[in-house]
This record gives structure tokens, C-alpha cells and sequence, in this order.
């Protein structure tokens, strides 16, 4: 948990739960191990718990045994979604590890939806979802995030192109000898579900550019130095952040 914390919000450490059933709210093998086996818990002490769809819960430890932890929940609350939802997509680096600390920042922060595709200079088109998902899981606990992104299957980048429907649509691409584009922080509104496109470690091509400009994308950068995948992602993820903050 984050240093600063140590009443509060900020020094509760949250379980990851499906769903309450009959009143009660059993954890899986994974978390009943965590709570047993190295935070060792005992009976009557008291949980917090998120299901990354919104809802925050607190409750009692009823009981802990090989057959799972159980809970009973004292208190829940139904976070609403953001107003503004905020998308991602992103070409993955070739390096696995890269993009899961890109995922586990972004989670964190607080972005919607996430959507991996493949594009012309693209590296990587085979993801394992199921390690994703407890990445994005273990940072959603770790940051008290009540909504996790949802992690899309990976795409074609000219499927995602098509399917679009965010009002506020940006591709973070410098064109060469163009230093006219606008940086992103300097375009987006705020005021409406925006999906910012970063493209893999070789950059978009010229003729992707302009496909993402048929289908209403506006050009944008994110500054003068060149980043990383990873990196940029994150960037453009606390742009947005930023934008929601100060509506």
C-alpha cells in the first residue's frame, strides 16, 4: 500500500470478491490463501472488500478453513461509474513485462477499458489474458480502484478503428516534418468518453494515420521526447485523469 498511508483509506487492504450469496461473501482459493496463509487473519476481524464492478464492501470473517474464507458483510457500497469513461488502446511491446506495469499503472489511475491491438509494426498478437486479468486485479486491490478496466480482446487495429464510438477520439503520433500537431493534454474536453490510440514500439505508419483520421481521430502528441509503449500509454492515461479532475 502507498507509504503516505497509515490510517484510513489508504492502509486498508482489500479482498477480491465475485458476488454476495445468501448474505455472505466467499472468497476464492487464491484470496483465502492470502488471507490465511500470509496475512493470517482470525475469525471475527474485520475485512474490506472490492469486486472491481463498483462495489466496496466491509465485513466480519465468519469463518476460514480449506474450504475457503467467508464473510459477512456490515456494510456495502455501490460506487457509480465514472461520468467520463476513459479508453486505451494500446500496441503492446514485445516485452511481456512491459505492458503488464503499463496495465497495473493504468488500473491504478483509473482508466475504463483497455484494447491491445495489432498493427502494421506491431510485435506481439498472442496475449495471456487470464495473467492479465490478475494483474489488472492485484493493482486494482492494491490502489482501492472500485471499478477494474475492462481488458478487451486483442484486435486489429483497423477493427478498433471500425468499431469506435467514443465522441472524443485521439491517435498520439508525430508526423514527420509536421510540428503542427496539438498535444494531447491541450485537446481533450473532459466532457465526454474519449479513447486515445498509442501505437507499438515501431510507431503507426503514415497510412495508418490517416485511416484513424477517416474514422474521425485527431493527431495529437505527447511531447518532444520519444517514449516508450509503455510509457506513453501511462502518459496519455494522466492526461485524461488530469481532464476529469479539473471538470
Amino acid at each position: 500500500m502507498p507509504a503516505w498511508g497509515t490510517t484510513g483509506e489508504f492502509s486498508m487492504h482489500y479482498f477480491f470478491f465475485e458476488e454476495i450469496r445468501n448474505g455472505l461473501i466467499h472468497l476464492d482459493d487464491e484470496e483465502s490463501r492470502h488471507l490465511q496463509v500470509v496475512l493470517r487473519h482470525r475469525e471475527g476481524g474485520s475485512l474490506y472488500l472490492l469486486n472491481g464492478k463498483g462495489i466496496k464492501a466491509e465485513g466480519i470473517l465468519v469463518s476460514r478453513d480449506s474450504s475457503g474464507a467467508v464473510i459477512r458483510p456490515t456494510s456495502v457500497q455501490q460506487v457509480p461509474l465514472p461520468e467520463i469513461r476513459f479508453h486505451i488502446g494500446i500496441g503492446p511491446p514485445k516485452q511481456t513485462e512491459r505492458f503488464e506495469w503499463f496495465l497495473e499503472k493504468v488500473t491504478e489511475a483509473g482508466i475504463h477499458q483497455i484494447t491491445p491491438f495489432l498493427s502494421a509494426r506491431g510485435e506481439r498478437s498472442v496475449l495471456r489474458a487470464d495473467r492479465l486479468e490478475k494483474i489488472i486485479r492485484s493493482a486494482g486491490k492494491q490502489s482501492g480502484n472500485p471499478w477494474f478496466p475492462k481488458l478487451q480482446p486483442m484486435v486489429t487495429l483497423e477493427a478498433l478503428l471500425h468499431s469506435a464510438t467514443e465522441p472524443s477520439r485521439y491517435i498520439a503520433h508525430r508526423l514527420a516534418g509536421d510540428r503542427s500537431q496539438p498535444h494531447l493534454k491541450d485537446r481533450i474536453s473532459g466532457h465526454g468518453d474519449t479513447l486515445v490510440l498509442v501505437g507499438p514500439e515501431g510507431d503507426f505508419t503514415e497510412k495508418e494515420v490517416a485511416q484513424a483520421r477517416a474514422f474521425g481521430f485527431e493527431v495529437v502528441h505527447l511531447g518532444e521526447n520519444r517514449l516508450r509503449t509503455e510509457t506513453a500509454g501511462i502518459f496519455a492515461a494522466h492526461c485524461l485523469i488530469l481532464q476529469r479532475k479539473n471538470r
